[in-house]
């Protein structure tokens, strides 16, 4: 029998042993995607944010009435579609206070009697901004731009005084001169673009929890070789015209494409029947093979340095579920510390979702991942081989 013969029907032994007891498919397929939609549900489908805040003026004046007008749109309810936010026009503060009551709004930022008074008097202006309190986020924003106006009218005020000093004759106009300044575009406009797709839950999860599960599924595929020396299948294997890397060869062979048909089925499972934007496929495949790569080589390490099947599977646990801590995988990307997001590089996981990341908000191709591609295709390869070498002297 050649190498390759015994080589490859070695490994189509160990692919029939592991589908026959379901584990393959129920850790490599179904736990991955049920997992990853569970928590994506938790982030409630997106990271999107849209709320609505009302404006009210209860000053009237020549000062309040452009800032007010501006905010919700030239007079009338107005919508800041782009960045999630809708400002309303609301008559007084009780019926702004009733609306945040009602969830209608999640807050409201208030023009209180005496605002233009206190602008053109030089005084500092009072803005109220009411919160509900289970609407932290909306509430922020609405600070955010109450304090956006204070500064834009700080800034006015001393362009007012600057004018006045120099045009003295423009004093017994003041009121007009304060709300022209007022509702003056900026001098500098701050821009922002934003390119990509955005953060989609299961695009982010799905390999994560694919990952996780490759550890499991993977780690039980490489301890094959503890299981044949324990049932004296591997003496018996090894009393035939077969040789040592024929054996190895063949149940890492088998492990490789356990790994990868279970990558795969979860990334054509979220992406069909979810709708999970997972890039470019090339550089997608390319990105599931180097992470299966670095996950059968860790794998391989683990069986190496385990005595029995369950020291075997205790360190697989650990080393699965500590690098899906570590590597960020419970957690959005916006949502990881700078401390994390540096330990995070420290493992395949981080580097498998950082690429997965760029591809599924649009990054053009391996261009833009093949740092990461590289460095798992490192570690598949350096574990791998210390692995199968501590293996084959253990076969010795």
């Amino acid at each position: 029998m050649s190498s390759t013969r015994a080589t490859l029907d070695i490994a189509a032994l160990q692919l029939r042993r592991r589908l026959r007891d379901r584990s393959a498919i129920i850790q490599g397929i179904l736990a991955p995607v049920l997992l990853a939609l569970i928590i994506s549900l938790a982030f409630g489908g997106g990271t999107s944010f849209s709320a609505s805040i009302a404006v009210v003026d209860a000053d009237g004046s020549a000062v309040s009435a452009p800032i007010v007008a501006a905010l919700v749109g030239g007079g009338g309810d107005g919508a800041a579609e782009d960045a999630g936010v809708r400002f309303v026009r609301e008559v007084d503060e009780p019926t702004a206070t009733r609306a945040i009551d009602d969830r209608d709004v999640a807050a409201a930022i208030v023009l209180p009697a005496g605002f233009g008074a206190a602008v053109a008097a030089g005084e500092p202006p009072q803005i109220r901004v009411l919160v509900d309190a289970g609407a932290e986020l909306a509430g922020d924003v609405a600070e955010a731009v109450a304090r956006g106006l204070a500064a834009r009218l700080d800034a006015t005020r001393v362009a007012v005084g600057a004018t006045l000093a120099l045009d003295p004759s423009l004093a017994a106009d003041a009121g007009t001169v304060i709300a022209t300044a007022a509702t003056a575009p900026t001098a500098v406009a701050l821009g922002e673009s934003a390119f990509g797709a955005g953060f989609d839950p299961v695009t982010y999860f799905a390999p994560s929890m694919a990952i996780l599960f490759g550890f499991l599924t993977l780690g039980a595929g490489a301890r094959a070789v503890i299981v044949e020396r324990r049932e004296g299948t591997l003496v018996r294997v090894r009393a035939a015209p077969v040789t040592d890397r024929a054996v190895l060869g063949g149940i890492t062979l088998a492990v490789l494409l356990l790994g990868l048909v279970s990558f795969v089925t979860v990334w054509l499972v979220t992406a069909v029947a979810f709708g999970a934007r997972w890039g470019e496929p090339l550089a997608v495949f390319v990105v599931i093979v180097a992470t299966v790569l670095a996950i059968a080589g860790i794998s391989t390490l683990i069986t190496a340095l385990a005595r029995t099947e369950a020291q075997a599977d205790s360190l697989s646990a650990i080393v699965a579920f500590g690098f899906a801590l570590l590597g960020g995988g419970f957690l959005s990307p916006g949502d990881l510390p700078d401390v994390l997001a540096v330990v995070a590089r420290l493992t395949p996981n981080g580097w498998a979702l950082a690429a997965f990341a760029e591809l599924s908000a649009g990054a053009s191709g391996l261009a833009a991942v093949w740092p990461s591609v590289v460095v798992l295709l490192g570690i598949g390869v350096v574990t791998g081989a210390v692995g199968l070498g501590r293996i084959r002297l253990g076969m010795a």
